[in-house]
């Protein structure tokens, strides 16, 4: 007699077949990315964010595999200018080799020209943040990266008098006006990148919990020399003729451990916990700069962009160890 085997026998069989074609592919993928993949092709925004989404999608834990992924990236640099130059000063000779995307403002209308500075740096911001995966991508070098780890997006460099066009604009200002910008889904550049419905919440932020916190004192006297400070709109957004588009990503738990007395954490930022309604929420505060941590699916801490002076000093007091100019 004909025996007839069970499902139950046939599963186990299953199961393991779906297994070996599950490495199959992640190996197929790691040879690829390692010897094969054309890194001399053009790279644009869209090849980042797969590159980023790749890394997130294979860095688990036990593979660990997202330092062999590289991201396919690049640092853009971008010159603000009224006149002829194209920022030589700030980052050398254009050339096919040092390519820099040089934005001619308008030179008739002052008013015209600095919106036109104001929707760079918005769309800065915008795309690195899109670019990173919108908080909801893992792509450390490895899940036991121990280091905070900073892609720098972009630096945006004005040649000439084309920072004086920003002289006096604040972060007040600067949030109203992301609040303003709608991209393509009518969704707002403040609401996409820090989740916040209205500008006035990030001064409520600031004047209700950040300067309530218990950092806040220390951060008075260290950062502003004890000068009393009513709002966000006390804070320029620009403040060096060299600025770079930051995020930061890092091991579970670390912001958040300092959010939660609302400490002062280094030479120009405050980390600060409070609840909205019933969600916990934490926030940095650096140098006039609001931001929110967003936890990805595997447990890291992101920190959307914000706009630093390229400087070594301010960088460091955005708390990463390692900053990485996208090649």
């Amino acid at each position: 007699m004909k025996k007839i085997k069970s499902k139950k026998a046939q599963m186990p069989k299953f199961v393991l077949g779906v297994a070996v074609l599950v490495i199959s592919v992640v190996f197929l993928l790691l040879v690829y990315y390692m010897f094969f993949s054309d890194f001399r092709e053009d790279i644009d925004k869209k090849t980042c964010r797969s590159s980023v989404i790749s890394r997130s999608t294979f860095n688990i834990q036990s593979a660990n595999v997202g330092n062999v992924i590289p991201l396919k990236c690049k640092t853009e640099k971008i010159c603000l200018t009224q006149g002829s130059g194209e920022c030589e000063d700030i980052f050398g000779p254009k050339s096919e080799e040092n390519s820099i995307r040089v934005v001619q403002l308008s030179g008739n209308n002052e008013e015209e020209a600095k919106q036109e500075a104001i929707d760079v740096l918005s769309d800065a911001l915008y795309d690195c943040h899109w670019m990173m995966g919108e908080g909801q991508a893992d792509f450390l070098p490895n899940r036991v990266f121990l280091t905070n780890y900073c892609p720098i997006c972009s630096r945006i460099g004005f040649d000439g008098s084309s920072r004086e066009l920003l002289e006096d604009y604040n972060y007040m200002e600067f949030y109203e006006d992301l609040h303003e910008k709608k991209n393509s889904q009518g969704i707002r550049y403040l609401k996409y990148i820090y989740g916040v419905e209205n500008p006035i919440i990030m001064n409520l932020i600031f004047n209700g919990i950040i300067k309530k916190g218990e950092g806040y004192e220390s951060f008075k006297d260290s950062v502003l020399g004890g000068r009393e400070i009513s709002g966000l709109d006390e804070f320029k957004v620009i403040t060096s003729d060299h600025s770079a588009v930051v995020v930061q990503i890092q091991e579970e738990g670390r912001w958040t451990q300092y959010a939660v007395t609302s400490v002062f954490v280094a030479g120009g930022i405050i980390a600060a916990g409070y609840s909205l309604g019933t969600v916990p929420v934490a926030a940095i505060f650096s140098g006039g700069a609001i931001s929110f941590f967003y936890v990805t699916p595997g447990g890291s801490t992101y920190i959307p962009p914000l706009i630093i002076p390229y400087e070594p000093e301010k960088l460091r007091d955005f708390g990463c160890r390692e900053y990485t100019n996208l090649p």
